[in-house]
């Protein structure tokens, strides 16, 4: 992910705020509330499920011009700053938590014990991270909601 040669402007740029993985996130949403599959979407969504990818796309979208018109007529940053935005300023808090849970463990394995660990983080970290320190767990049982982690922790570790 980082440009050959590195440019350290774009590079740290990146590292504190993810901004390339944000704009292939709009433009993605932007192709399918168009009716047009992004790159990505080829490769993993199902055809079949391409008419909803559309339709979820579109309401994210008016959600997104919901908030950013809440804004201007509120004339406050607040519903940006804290739905919006986040994705942004919170990529540094996302890529040290995350490299901190993959690192050294091999890649393309199926099974989320041998390619993730577990990480006990302070109960501030552990609020801005919804709890996805418990990384293990969210990968063996995703459908515990957020939570939940913790006492899935407890209930694992006995």
């Amino acid at each position: 992910p980082f440009n050959r040669p590195p440019n350290i402007f774009f590079d740290t740029l990146n590292l504190f705020f993810k901004y390339r993985d944000q704009f292939d996130h709009i433009k993605a949403i932007l192709f399918h509330t168009l009716g047009k599959p992004s790159p990505n979407a080829l490769l993993f969504v199902p055809k079949s499920h391409f008419r909803e990818m559309y339709f979820n796309s579109r309401i994210h979208l008016l959600m997104e011009f919901g908030i950013i018109s809440s804004s201007i007529i509120f004339q406050s940053w607040l519903p940006l700053l804290l739905i919006t935005l986040p994705r942004f300023y919170g990529g540094l808090l996302h890529n040290l938590c995350s490299s901190a849970q993959h690192t050294g463990y091999p890649m393309n394995v199926y099974d989320h014990r041998c390619n993730t660990r577990t990480v006990i983080m302070n109960p501030v970290l552990r609020f801005f991270y919804w709890n996805m320190n418990y990384h293990i767990e969210h990968h063996l049982y995703p459908s515990v909601p957020f939570h939940a982690l913790k006492k899935l922790h407890s209930e694992i570790k006995m």
